[in-house]
């Protein structure tokens, strides 16, 4: 696979690919010769220690029918209502999206 070297820590290199998503994983460094972009096994990430947080994990604490239902209980009915105060729906969403505070409390 084609990765993007992002930094070398120690005998460490965290490395980014996209395979229709995108990745990133430290990997040993002598698995990423060179700087930059290079070819590394799929084994060799498969391996990796996975950098970043499990954002699946989280945004699946919250359904569509949820944030639906906050957007509805806000006056939201329509596409032309949200377009009319985008500013507010975003806002609606945020505040019925519990990820933002619980990364806070963390």
């Amino acid at each position: 696979m084609r990765c993007r070297q992002i930094r070398r820590v120690g005998g460490a290199v965290l490395v980014e690919w996209d395979d229709g998503r995108i990745h990133r994983a430290y990997i040993p460094a002598e698995a990423f010769p060179g700087e930059g972009e290079a070819e590394v096994d799929d084994d060799v990430l498969a391996a990796g220690i996975e950098y970043g947080a499990d954002w699946e994990a989280r945004l699946s604490r919250v359904t569509p029918a949820e944030l639906a239902d906050r957007l509805r209980r806000a006056g939201f009915w329509t596409v032309e209502d949200v377009r009319a105060n985008a500013n507010m729906a975003c806002a609606i969403l945020r505040l019925g999206t519990p990820i933002l505070g619980d990364l806070l409390r963390e």
